[in-house]
């Protein structure tokens, strides 16, 4: 990865970071950008267009204040005075460099408050194999990392596998309490998450129990039964996914059949 064209260190992909539109190098937020997270944010979510924007190498400067237009200051972390151009511009004092740049966490974009009011639902037999799988508020599933009967404790973890670094998240339940851990998510929730575990569940079930019925006849009877057509249902997954899924399901059930008769 390019360095950051103020401090000089590696730009990785999980920080905030502005490519400028002169010379096409890179500057993180934190480097004397005259950005504020929230408008960063706002950036990277399409709700505002900022035009162009230039590093503090190819930027104009007068003095030591950076420019910027008066619709784009915010008043996080930064007191402005009462200083003005006539041009309608607001002088923004110079940003000091924090002392480390930290990679952003996925969890940092969630609205205000939730990262700390978060609620629980528990499915019987949500994973492929049946077993137990937590879903939260979030969008985030867990599955059973190992458990103490002796004490009631059991410890979750993210249920999300990616190709690269395991999600070092993971909630602790005991005694039917659930409380998350210190590690935070290293990737996106999944919209309706709760909803796709328990349609998965239910086709999966459903195709155990009545072996003779065509697995795209119960993912239909699934869907019109959990999901509300009149609602955008954004996420969902999709009908052939879920008849791959009931068909296995029946294959791995005879494959064990067969073998117990041998």
């Amino acid at each position: 990865m390019a360095p950051c064209v103020v401090c000089g260190s590696t730009v990785r992909a999980r920080q905030q970071t502005l490519r400028c539109d002169r010379c096409d190098r890179r500057q993180h937020r934190t480097c004397n950008s005259g950005m504020s997270q929230t408008f960063y944010r706002q950036i990277r979510r399409g709700e505002v267009d900022f035009g162009e924007w230039l590093c503090s190498r190819c930027r104009p400067t007068r003095g030591t204040y950076e420019t910027i237009p008066e619709e784009h200051v915010t008043e996080e972390n930064v007191e402005v005075s009462d200083c003005s151009h006539v041009d309608g511009s607001v002088l923004m004092p110079h940003v000091t460099l924090e002392d480390s740049i930290r990679d952003v966490r996925v969890e940092d974009d969630l609205p205000v408050g939730q990262q700390r009011d978060v609620t629980f639902t528990f499915i019987e037999r949500g994973t492929k194999k049946g077993r137990p799988k937590l879903t939260d508020n979030l969008g985030y599933a867990y599955t059973i990392k190992r458990s103490r009967p002796a004490t009631n404790v059991r410890y979750w973890e993210c249920a999300k596998r990616p190709k690269k670094g395991r999600c070092p998240a993971s909630v602790v339940e005991r005694t039917g309490v659930f409380r998350r851990g210190d590690n935070f998510h290293n990737h996106p929730p999944v919209v309706n998450c709760l909803t796709n575990v328990k349609i998965q569940a239910e086709v999966r079930a459903k195709a155990v129990e009545d072996v003779f019925k065509s697995a795209y006849t119960i993912v239909q009877e699934t869907l019109l039964a959990m999901v509300d057509e009149t609602a955008p249902n954004p996420g969902l997954p999709r009908i052939s996914n879920l008849v791959r899924m009931a068909n296995r399901k029946r294959e791995t059930l005879s494959a064990k059949k067969n073998l117990q008769n041998i």
